[in-house]
C-alpha cells in the first residue's frame, strides 16, 4: 500500500511555524517539538532540512531581519531609511524577543541579513560615500 502523501514539508513552512511560535514570546517556546506541533509533523522530520537547532534559530532571526528590511519604505531619504531600518528591527525582534536574545548577536548568513547590509551600503552611497569608504 502506498505511502499517505500529506503536505510537503520545506524550510519555507517549518521557517514560517517558528516564527509565528516565536510571536508568542515563551520562554523556550521554539523547541522542536513546538515547531512539529505547529505544523502537525513529527518533530523528527524538521532535521532533514535544518542540521540542528542553531540553524533552525539562525534562519528564524535571519527571517525577522527580513520581516525589519521589508517594512521600510524605498521612498524615503538615506539618513531616513537607515534610522527606519534601525526602528523596524528594533520593533521586529521586541516583538520576538526570545529568538532576537539568541540571534541579534549572530551573524546569519541569510538573505534577509544581506537586505539589511545592502539597504545600509546603498543608502550610505547615496550620501556620498564611495570606494573603500563605503564598506568601512
Amino acid at each position: 500500500m502506498p505511502r499517505s502523501q500529506g503536505p510537503r514539508l520545506t524550510r519555507e513552512k517549518i521557517i514560517a511555524a517558528a516564527v509565528t511560535i516565536a510571536a508568542r514570546a515563551q520562554p523556550d517556546g521554539l523547541t522542536g517539538s513546538n515547531v512539529g506541533k505547529e505544523l502537525g509533523v513529527d518533530r523528527s522530520s524538521l532535521w532533514r532540512h535544518f542540521a540542528d537547532h542553531q540553524e533552525l534559530l539562525l534562519a528564524v532571526g535571519d527571517r525577522l531581519l527580513h520581516m525589519a528590511v521589508d517594512q521600510v519604505p524605498d521612498s524615503l531619504p538615506p539618513p531616513e531609511r537607515v534610522r527606519s531600518l534601525a526602528k523596524r528591527m528594533v520593533d521586529v525582534f521586541v516583538a520576538h524577543p526570545y529568538v532576537a536574545a539568541q540571534t541579534s548577536n549572530r551573524i546569519t548568513g541569510g538573505p534577509g541579513e544581506l537586505a539589511a547590509i545592502e539597504l545600509i551600503l546603498a543608502s550610505l552611497e547615496e550620501v556620498g560615500l564611495r570606494d573603500e569608504a563605503l564598506p568601512r
